[in-house]
């Protein structure tokens, strides 16, 4: 029984003899690379290049999440500005339904009548003389008129008025002032 026992002890010194024969290296003094120790310091060099790599993942995260806040920010103020163009848009538009035409609202326009003569009064801001055009038949006076500014897209306008139908639509009219006056003759 001895001698089991001491063949057992010497097959398990044997196995520990060739496993430090393969992993160490007698000429050199080191690990040949190839053993359990070398395994161990493959894993310690994993394990490093994966915190390495997780610290500039989480630099990179927080450089994104920085980003996207200043995006945010951006986003928000833009919306804030949209909401106001928005705002002034609808009170330009209220504004312009409230709109009649030039002559229901300025003070100076108005219609006489003399003995013989059928007098427009209307006020016409912003044009030039050369810029109005008159068109008069029976019963119907038109009044063109466009501006065309250098910085701006143009402006035109377009007044349609009745005439009395004793009224000749042969007549004459002056600008000045912005304020355009037809005359036209009763018949």
């Amino acid at each position: 029984m001895l001698v089991v026992v001491l063949l057992g002890l010497l097959a398990c010194e044997g196995m520990a003899s060739f496993k430090f024969v393969r992993d160490y290296d007698t000429e050199t003094g080191i690990f040949n690379g190839r053993g359990y120790d070398s395994d161990f310091m493959s894993l310690n060099r994993d394990k490093e290049y994966i915190f390495k790599r997780r610290e500039v993942m989480d630099r990179e995260l927080t450089s994104i999440s920085r980003q996207k806040e200043a995006l945010e920010r951006r986003l928000e103020y833009l919306y804030g500005h949209i909401e106001h163009l928005d705002r002034e848009i609808e009170r330009i538009d209220n504004e312009i339904e409230n709109l009649g035409p030039i002559d229901d609202y300025s003070s100076y326009d108005g219609q006489r009548t003399a003995d013989n003569e059928y007098t427009l009064i209307m006020s016409l801001p912003g044009y030039r003389e050369e810029e109005i055009t008159l068109n008069a038949r029976k019963g119907l006076l038109e009044i063109n008129a466009f501006h065309v500014p250098l910085d701006g897209p143009l402006v035109n306008y377009t007044f349609v008025k009745p005439l009395p139908d004793n009224v000749d639509p042969n007549g004459y009219w002056s600008y000045s002032g912005g304020v355009l006056r037809v005359n036209n003759c009763f018949k």
